[in-house]
């Protein structure tokens, strides 16, 4: 277990993920999709991690308890060694979405962060 996140962490992270749905974080290998108005977020992590890579998530999850955020779902994306391979499998995920039609509101804001 961590300890509780200083100050300093609790207000970077907020500034960090104020105004954001998408925020993707190279030490950990995810990106994390936030849903201000419930309060909770989504991870997305590359299957394959390190011992590091878990104590920065970790800590990065204590900090967003603090802040009143829950983690809502979790998913390993199988085959990505990156942050970026993440986001990566994220664009191809809303581009399909959005060629059935079925991308919801939430959905459409992630795919305008993540970008073409």
């Amino acid at each position: 277990m961590t300890d509780s996140p200083s100050k300093g962490d609790l207000e970077w992270t907020q500034s960090t993920i104020e105004g954001r749905v998408v925020w993707a974080i190279p030490s950990v290998g995810c990106v994390l999709l936030f849903d201000h108005t419930a309060r909770d977020y989504k991870l997305f992590m590359k299957a394959e991690h390190n011992e590091l890579e878990l104590v920065n998530l970790e800590r990065i999850e204590s900090t967003l308890v603090e802040l009143g955020y829950s983690q809502g779902e979790a998913h390993l994306v199988g085959g990505a060694q990156t942050a970026v391979d993440v986001v990566q499998m994220l664009k191809i995920l809303t581009h399909t979405m959005s060629e059935r039609e079925d991308l919801s509101q939430f959905w459409k804001t992630v795919q305008e962060e993540l970008g073409p």
